[in-house]
């Protein structure tokens, strides 16, 4: 998905680093931890997102109709927004055969 991203990222706005050689700070053991089970956006003002959130901001970002992503973060969508993460995040082989194309 990272490189699908930079792909549509045409400003640059996204710097991607593996979660395994981020600096501390920002990451701490609860964050590694955390950074195992799902994607992480550190925000320019230091939110942190995680997950289905995470996706949403990225789309936004990357240029996506604000009217179409942001309700994706309204419950009760962000329910499916969240679940849909983890089924896809769970399924990654499955789901990479479809979606994104092997590097």
């Amino acid at each position: 998905m990272v490189v699908w991203v930079k792909r549509q990222d045409e400003q640059d706005k996204f710097f991607a680093v593996p979660f395994q050689a981020c600096a501390s700070p920002p990451m701490t053991p609860t964050l590694y931890q955390a950074c195992q089970r799902a994607l992480h956006v550190l925000t320019a003002n230091q939110r942190q997102l995680k997950a289905g959130r995470a996706v949403v901001f990225i789309l936004e970002e990357i240029g996506y109709p604000k009217w179409l992503v942001r309700p994706l973060t309204w419950p009760p969508l962000l329910w499916l927004t969240e679940l849909g993460y983890y089924v896809v995040a769970h399924h990654r082989p499955f789901f990479s055969r479809f979606m994104f194309k092997r590097e």
